[in-house]
Formats: C-alpha cells, structure tokens, sequence
C-alpha cells in the first residue's frame, strides 16, 4: 500500500476524541512501546494484459495509519505530555519526551530512532 493512496476517512468512521488517541499513538511509538496490530485484507485481481497485483484493503488500524502519514506530512505537532497533564496517562505525562510539541520535521532524534528500530530487527 502507497502512503499517498490512502482515502480521507469518512466523518462517520472518525472517532471523537481522536486527536488525543493520534497523539498517544505517536507518543508510543516514539517511545518503542507497543502498538496494536494492524490488520489488511490482501485481494489478488489480474489486470487486462493477464498480469497478477496484489492490492490490501485495510480491516482494523486506518485512523492509526492515517496519524502516522499526517504526522509524516507535518500537518500537526506533537503534545507536549507535560503541559497537557489531563490529556496524558501519569506515567507518560512523568517521562521525558524530547520530541514534545514538534513537528516531524523538527526532530533531529528521528534518525537516531530509526536507528534504534533497525537495529533491534535485524
């Protein structure tokens, strides 16, 4: 699936509350913790010329995969958990968060990070 070939969720699939959830799942991962699975449909379909493609339609983790490309994108900065106290679990809103209120294009860890990814997968 190609980030750009994602569709705008319809109003009836966004729940409210949202935002706060998209900044928690960020925040999670930023912290390496883990996240729910993401669950596709794979459907095989053979164009005119007879040639086999493969297309995922996604079951469960959309608005999940919708915050990441938003944030990717810069189009929203993340909470600063210290600041919005309410809005944060104690334990978050207690640990350190360099990347707090900054955008993705703000964050000079974000190499280190996936550094750090890459690393624990091979």
């Amino acid at each position: 699936m190609k980030l750009g070939e994602l569709h705008e969720l319809p109003p009836s699939r966004v729940v409210e509350g949202w935002k706060d959830q998209q900044w928690m799942v960020m925040d999670s991962a930023l912290r390496s913790h883990p996240l729910l699975r993401f669950y596709f449909a794979v459907q095989n379909k053979t164009n005119p010329l007879g040639n086999q493609a493969n297309s995922f339609e996604v079951i469960d983790g959309l608005q999940r995969i919708v915050a990441f490309t938003d944030f990717l994108e810069d189009r929203w900065e993340l909470l600063d958990p210290t600041a919005n106290r309410g809005r944060f679990p104690r334990a978050v809103a207690d640990a350190p968060s360099p990347w707090a209120a900054r955008r993705f294009s703000e964050l000079s860890e974000w190499e280190q990070f996936w550094q750090q990814i890459d690393s624990r997968l091979s």
